[in-house]
């Protein structure tokens, strides 16, 4: 059985975090856009880190890098996942 974490925004976390999908929050066209881009319910993202003074947030989904205004990753939100290394693999070991 699955343990229920709380909901947070992508925009919540820190480097080296992440959160699996759950639901993204807007306006028809802004969700479209994300959708697009690879941001899906049941996807895995990850924060790469964050710019200063409020600056984007570079993320990782897909195994492809982008940054997000810190508003729209606001909009993002899933279950948070535990912190993942710099550099170690991101599967589990039975």
């Amino acid at each position: 059985m699955r343990e229920e974490r709380p909901l947070c925004s992508l925009e919540q976390l820190r480097p080296g975090e992440g959160l699996h999908i759950t639901a993204i929050q807007g306006e028809p066209v802004f969700r479209r856009r994300l959708y697009s881009l690879g941001f899906l319910p049941g996807v895995t993202v990850h924060v790469v880190r964050q710019m200063p003074a409020r600056g984007p947030i570079e993320v990782e989904v897909h195994d492809v890098r982008m940054a997000l205004r810190r508003r729209d990753a606001a909009r993002i939100f899933g279950e948070p996942l535990s912190p993942t290394p710099p550099g170690a693999s991101k599967e589990e070991n039975p």
